[in-house]
């Protein structure tokens, strides 16, 4: 971690970090560690290429602030974020309508503040496009918050969108062929269309991997 002054506003830094990103093309992931005690501000590089090395960033980072009693930090963060209604749980990078998003969070241990913006590439161009409010979701940055809440709260998520994805499947199939089984009278009639219930739930799983790019994440 090295140390230097910067303008503290969690505007001011967004807009730093988008000037950044329209230069450099990228922005690195980092911390602005806010020490009141030292007055200064610390900055922390959060570089990770696995599951793994991000867990151990992540812990590193977290003992230090919670060591030294920082009462606030902000994370500037590049991400991947994906529509989910509809669809089977993904990563938002391996969705095919993924959209880049440059994210600005500000945590003390009563609030979070998010600053959020898409943005697209054109050849070596970055182009802002509109905002979006993640201020509702749930980080596993925010060191303030208990870790097991965090993760639970997020493999809950993950659940209902699973869940969410086959209760719409169940009733549009069934909406489907419905007057197909009203109408089947012999129990001939009546398994032909539930086969053809099966194959077309079938079908439409099988299609999700339509709208799924290679998993190419490392979890090692």
């Amino acid at each position: 971690m090295i140390t230097t002054k910067i303008d503290d506003d969690l505007e001011a830094i967004f807009e730093i970090a988008k000037n950044m990103l329209k230069r450099d093309e990228y922005q690195g992931p980092m911390a602005l560690v806010f020490d009141e005690k030292e007055k200064r501000i610390g900055i922390a590089y959060l570089s990770f290429n696995s599951d793994k090395e991000k867990s151990h960033m992540r812990n590193q980072l977290k003992e230090q602030i919670l060591k030294n009693d920082i009462k606030r930090y902000i994370t500037i963060f590049l991400a991947w974020c994906a529509i989910t209604k509809d669809k089977i749980y993904r990563r938002p990078s391996r969705d095919i309508n993924r959209r880049e998003i440059l994210i600005v969070t500000e945590y003390t241990p009563t609030k979070v503040k998010v600053i959020s913006q898409y943005f697209k590439r054109n050849d070596k161009e970055i182009v802002f496009e509109e905002e979006i409010d993640l201020s509702n979701g749930e980080s596993i940055w925010n060191f303030y918050n208990d870790d097991e809440q965090i993760f639970a709260k997020q493999d809950k998520y993950i659940e209902k969108v699973y869940d969410d994805f086959y209760k719409n499947l169940s009733k549009e199939v069934y909406a489907k062929f419905k007057d197909k089984m009203d109408n089947a009278k012999t129990k001939k009639e009546k398994i032909t269309v539930f086969k053809e219930i099966l194959e077309e739930a079938d079908k439409r799983v099988k299609d999700q991997d339509k709208t799924m790019l290679e998993d190419i994440h490392k979890d090692v």
